[in-house]
């Protein structure tokens, strides 16, 4: 019992949360001596949860009491509590979160009051702890620092443009992106040279009227680098036709050298050779350019809506006349289940009847994994299952049906390929979907009656082959690029499904983009432009703060992201920097429309 009593002595922290580290650490009853853009990185004794973590629970103040501007994050190990501070952008120092000899004290809250930081395990810290601060002089060398920053970057990774120039004709601001921060106080209009090409090919110097550091990075990826913003006079007109270049001065070569650009170690920047400018119409660049008719990232969540695809004229509804209307609704079946022409079935309960025709038209076709489902058929095109979305197959797909005639020798006898329609009529089992056909379990043939096709297989997607296939199958992508796996023997027949919708169709369409990072901006709100949009389509903008662990993603919660806003043209929102954005299209298809709404961009401006 005494050495029990004497090893629970010396666990006086057992059982509660406490602060086992602080960075910067003060010694001797000093304040911590903090660079102007050091993060303070406080060290619990298990892992905090990150929505304890707020302005009011973890919070840097000045002197007077004021809150500081800065951000707060969570660790990787989440067990530690990381106060990230805005970087001075001013010659002078001033602007950030931290100048220079000023003292400043981190409050961390405790019991007794309710609002606490706490632990994942519900533990409150057991007091109140403060951390006082002093930032170092403007000139830090007497303690030993050869400059007020914290250096940054990778080893010895070089102070450089991070993407091409480009500037709005009409604006007068050049905006650039290097890949490390700017030294404040190497900032000043003669480290940089902008020529304008003349007609005779002389070079006319243009003089920039100011150049500043804008307070954060606004280029997106570029988490620790600086955005400078050249200004031109009014007075200077620009054509979208002129050619413009940039030369940036590197290490003075002479006394006649202005002094160059350097990042927090005093580095000058890497002599390039000259940058053209890329001049576009109009008075702004946008800060997200979003070409709809290239991306292949438009996720729909809701099985009971098309998705949409990107096409040439930009983003539609994906819908194609082959794949059916989707009158039957979603097939995902939770138990074995046999389909044959005119027979009943049951499916979630409910008793349902395959048409004569043995043409089901579903909205999504789903086997999960354990279920079989088992087609039967006793003449050509006696069972044609349809999905105006995707198949998946997880589970059996077996095929009780004669083989159709379809084989390489008799397609390459015809010398033609035949048509979509003519594959329907003709082979007793096809499968259609106007998105992917992704087949991960097994499709097993029966009543194998000689050479020939089992089954039929169209899509306007991907198909996804990486389960087990019976021989022979007609494969008809609209893309073959598209088609992974492998199938035994398999036979191409390379056709494209009829673009639009099964005649008496009506739809909903539905879909999102990925997430996009919102920079540093100079205003507090973005402006929309949406360019070739046809049809009622409604367009809306979600916004999402930064993860408090995940670096680069946002926090997708219903608690901390915002309702979608419906946008149009002129539309403009509150956006914090930081943030991330996602737009969703929504619309409903009639069967009396002619053509299929559309968007082609989603342009996104500062306010």
């Amino acid at each position: 019992m005494l050495l029990q009593a004497c090893w629970d002595s010396g666990r006086q922290d057992a059982g509660r949360l406490s602060i086992i580290h602080e960075s910067p650490s003060s010694s001797d009853g000093e304040d911590a001596l903090v660079l102007l853009n050091q993060e303070v990185v406080v060290y619990f004794s298990e892992p905090i949860d990150p929505l304890s973590v707020t302005e009011e629970t973890f919070r840097v103040v000045d002197r007077e009491g004021r809150g500081v501007p800065g951000s707060r994050s969570l660790g990787l190990s989440g067990t530690s509590v990381i106060f990230t501070p805005l970087a001075p952008v001013q010659r002078d120092l001033s602007g950030g979160s931290f100048r220079p000899r000023g003292r400043y004290q981190v409050q961390i809250m405790g019991f007794p009051r309710a609002h606490a930081v706490r632990a994942m395990s519900g533990r409150r810290l057991p007091q109140t702890h403060f951390l006082d601060l002093q930032a170092v002089a403007a000139d830090p060398s007497p303690a030993g620092y050869p400059s007020p920053f914290v250096p940054v970057g990778i080893g010895e990774e070089p102070l450089q443009l991070a993407r091409p120039l480009e500037m709005a004709a009409a604006s007068h601001r050049l905006e650039m992106h290097f890949t490390l921060p700017i030294l404040p106080e190497s900032l000043r209009p003669e480290a940089f040279r902008i020529f304008r090409i003349l007609a005779d090919s002389s070079a006319q110097e243009l003089q920039p009227r100011s150049v500043r550091i804008l307070p954060e990075a606004a280029e997106p990826g570029l988490h620790y680098g600086s955005s400078v913003e050249l200004q031109f006079s009014a007075e200077e007109i620009f054509d979208p036709q002129d050619l413009l270049g940039l030369a940036l001065f590197g290490e003075i070569q002479d006394e006649g050298d202005p002094r160059p650009l350097r990042d927090y170690r005093r580095r000058a920047i890497t002599r390039p050779s000259v940058q053209a400018v890329k001049l576009r119409p109009g008075s702004r660049v946008a800060l997200l350019d979003l070409d709809l008719s290239t991306i292949p990232a438009l996720h729909s969540p809701d099985s009971t809506k098309l998705a949409f695809e990107s096409a040439s004229i930009g983003a539609q509804p994906l819908t194609r006349v082959e794949s059916g209307s989707g009158q039957d609704g979603i097939f995902r079946p939770d138990a074995d289940l046999v389909l044959e022409a005119g027979k009943p079935y049951l499916l979630q309960g409910k008793t349902y009847r395959v048409p004569e025709s043995g043409d089901l038209q579903f909205m999504d076709v789903e086997i999960p994994a354990g279920v079989t489902l088992t087609l039967r058929s006793t003449q050509p095109g006696g069972m044609i299952l349809r999905s105006c979305r995707g198949i998946k197959i997880d589970g059996r797909l077996r095929i009780e049906a004669p083989n159709s005639s379809w084989s390489l020798a008799e397609i390459h006898a015809a010398g033609r390929l035949p048509s979509l329609e003519r594959l329907l009529e003709e082979s007793f089992v096809s499968l259609v979907a106007a998105a992917d056909i992704d087949i991960q379990g097994r499709v097993e043939s029966y009543l194998d009656l000689g050479a020939g096709s089992p089954l039929t297989m169209i899509c306007a997607g991907r198909m996804h082959l990486h389960g087990s296939l019976a021989p022979q199958v007609v494969l008809v992508p609209d893309d073959p690029s598209l088609l992974s796996g492998a199938v035994e023997s398999p036979i191409p027949v390379p056709q494209s499904m009829g673009l639009g919708k099964h005649p008496g169709a009506e739809f909903e369409a539905e879909a999102y983009t990925d997430w996009f990072p919102l920079g540093a901006r100079n205003s507090s709100q973005i402006q929309f432009e949406l360019q070739g949009m046809e049809g009622d389509l409604e367009v809306h903008a979600q916004l999402a703060p930064p993860h408090p662990v995940r670096d680069g993603e946002p926090h997708v919660d219903a608690e901390t992201w915002r309702q979608p806003a419906k946008l149009s043209t002129g539309g403009v929102l509150d956006a914090t920097s930081g943030w991330f954005m996602r737009f969703r299209l929504r619309v409903r298809i009639r069967a009396a429309d002619e053509t299929l709404p559309s968007l082609r961009r989603i342009l996104v401006y500062d306010y």
